[in-house]
């Protein structure tokens, strides 16, 4: 008697049976590649201007508090609009919102380098952040439509990786585009790249795996691990949201990795220069070396919370890599800045960067977990939650360092709101799902033939 897939659907042997009609195409994999690309295509555009920040502070004759509140702008009006951008990839699909995503950012992005004054780059980084929000909820919505819930953290994993690779490879290649063409020409170049990316993304990318070409009933079947596909909802599922204590420790535990987080990315090369005495020539590598760290970390949180599954269920899968990242990340952050050696110092808040984002692939393949049919609206809420802390966070450290001239302090605070973080995680149930879906057998629309 031959195996069949409808054995047993939940078995991981389905991906590999040996019979090639029965076989599993591998079409979400090129679309996790795609989502990778994307993703680090995101952090590139962001931690530009932070690359940029000291020729942007000459040029435009900005003070701290001027620079810390363009950081700040660009994460409010993220958090702002996130929401309201991932229920629309609930509603639309992930194809069209992030077509308008990319498309919108890419635009500011271009627009950065027109700038003249402090006015004008306020407005167009708050236009910039409004455009990118819903980036990573509808990512988040493509892989609950395209992975089960076991490769879920891989595939969240993945995407976070490219993320932190784009931004790692940022210092280096900015640096070389402004000493090549100028800084607002770098922007100008960066938002025609985006553009581009917009186009091939709706022309290639389909939101359910049944109307891709070459995805066969195997790969479908798999995909759906014995659930029904997700279905679309019209209104934004508030009261859900509002009187869920789940989301509530789930939003709160990332507001506090938003706020640790997104001093990395802005105010840190600063603090090497200003603080630490690096130089110019040696600021690539060292403005790296936390997204580099972040690179590897991200990928294996992903991979360690998927594993830990079988043995110990997706609430303490996904919750047991949260509390070992916070507390890493806060004892680690701690070291570094106390420490007296530079080397020493850098390596240490590079392992504390790393270890705050060994958390999020078990955060968002929770917001898929919890999420189901509103994995977008969820994972929105989550990222609003978190860009609120990543808003207030660069205009803090403004703020002290005019007043104060304390660079330690901040960091500090972010270390204090790791172990915070650790705290929140025990509280938070990715096996409870917000939006239920009923279990049924799967249907393609369109399955493509296997042979």
């Amino acid at each position: 008697m031959q195996p069949s897939l409808q054995s047993d659907p939940h078995d991981y042997r389905a991906e590999h049976w040996i019979l090639p009609q029965a076989r599993p195409t591998r079409i979400r994999y090129r679309v996790l590649i795609v989502l990778f690309g994307l993703a680090a295509f995101t952090y590139l555009d962001r931690v530009c201007i932070s690359m940029a920040a000291p020729w942007i502070i000459r040029d435009l004759q900005l003070t701290p508090v001027q620079m810390g509140m363009v950081f700040s702008i660009f994460a409010a009006a993220y958090a702002l609009f996130e929401v309201p951008t991932g229920w629309l990839g609930d509603r639309l699909g992930a194809r069209r919102v992030l077509a308008r995503v990319l498309a919108w950012w890419s635009v500011f992005t271009a627009a950065t380098g027109w700038t003249q004054g402090f006015s004008s780059l306020i407005a167009v980084r708050f236009l910039f952040g409004a455009g990118e929000a819903g980036a990573y909820p509808n990512m988040t919505r493509a892989v609950a439509e395209w992975f089960p819930q076991k490769r879920r953290g891989m595939a969240m994993g993945t995407i976070w990786m490219g993320s932190r690779l784009g931004a790692a490879i940022t210092p280096p290649l900015v640096l070389f585009s402004i000493h090549l063409v100028g800084w607002r020409n770098t922007f100008h170049i960066l938002g025609v790249a985006g553009i581009l990316l917009a186009v091939l993304w709706y022309l290639w990318f389909r939101d359910s795996p049944a109307e891709m070409h070459g995805v066969n009933t195997a790969e479908a079947q798999y995909i759906a691990d014995g659930s029904s596909p997700l279905t679309s909802h019209s209104a934004i599922p508030w009261k859900l949201i509002l009187k869920s204590s789940n989301l509530w420790a789930l939003n709160l535990m990332y507001f506090t990795l938003g706020f640790t987080y997104y001093l990395y990315i802005s105010w840190f090369p600063l603090y090497l220069v200003q603080h630490r005495g690096v130089s110019l020539s040696q600021l690539a590598l060292y403005a790296s070396l936390p997204l580099l760290f972040s690179t590897i970390a991200s990928m294996a949180g992903g991979l360690v919370t998927d594993m830990l599954i079988l043995p110990l269920g997706v609430a303490w899968a996904r919750r047991s890599v949260g509390i070992l990242g916070c507390a890493t990340a806060a004892i680690a952050l701690t070291s570094g800045i106390l420490t007296q050696n530079m080397h020493a110092s850098v390596i240490l808040i590079s392992l504390a960067a790393g270890a705050s984002d060994f958390i999020l692939a078990a955060a968002w393949a929770s917001c898929a977990d919890i999420g189901g049919a509103a994995a977008g609206t969820v994972s929105g809420a989550m990222n609003m939650t978190g860009n609120i802390g990543a808003a207030l966070s660069p205009a803090l450290m403004g703020l002290l360092i005019e007043k104060t001239a304390n660079w330690n302090l901040t960091f500090l605070i972010a270390a204090g709101l790791n172990l915070v973080g650790m705290v929140l995680w025990l509280y938070i149930r990715a096996d409870r799902k917000l939006v239920s879906q009923s279990i049924g057998p799967v249907t393609p629309v369109h399955p493509q033939s296997s042979t």
